[in-house]
């Protein structure tokens, strides 16, 4: 799971980049299965079971340790969520709309995915660039703002910080 960025920069949102909207026509329960559609849990999930039909044959084993490898992000009661896996329904059995959107949705997760990682790139190299200005440890002892994210703050306070 990618942590949060010391600048604060934003991390790229399954809702701006394709709206649920296709994960509702063919794999809804993602959606109530998981807290965010944004969370890395989600698309590592997404990644290896695509659809309904193939997150069901896998073994409850197999989902228990992929489940429980991120205690952070796994499911409080694991048994519970894995039943609900057995026992869902497809929201269609139409195998056009299950294999394109199966495409779609894993080619989005891995845009997401490399878009999160240069984002992380941009921050690193914001965070070496923010560390040596000379006003750092200054908009940095503000109460509220610490180390989190100065650069912006600093556009809001204006000129040279004396």
């Amino acid at each position: 799971m990618a942590d949060a960025s010391p600048v604060g920069s934003a991390s790229p949102k399954w809702e701006s980049s394709a709206k649920p909207g296709r994960l509702k026509s063919y794999f809804p329960q993602i959606l109530k299965w998981f807290p965010s559609a944004d969370s890395a849990l989600a698309w590592r999930f997404l990644e290896r079971w695509p659809d309904l039909q193939s997150v069901q044959q896998v073994s409850r084993q197999r989902l228990k340790t992929f489940l429980t490898r991120d205690a952070r992000s796994c499911p409080p009661d694991v048994d519970q969520f894995i039943n609900q896996i057995r026992e869902a329904i497809p929201a269609t059995q139409d195998r056009a709309v299950v294999n394109s959107s199966t495409i779609f949705v894993q080619g989005l997760v891995s845009e997401l995915h490399l878009l999160r990682t240069t984002i992380q790139n941009y921050d690193k190299q914001i965070e070496a660039v923010v560390r040596q200005h000379p006003d750092f440890p200054i908009v940095t002892s503000f109460p509220g703002i610490g180390y989190f994210c100065p650069t912006p703050r600093k556009g809001l306070i204006g000129g040279k910080v004396s």
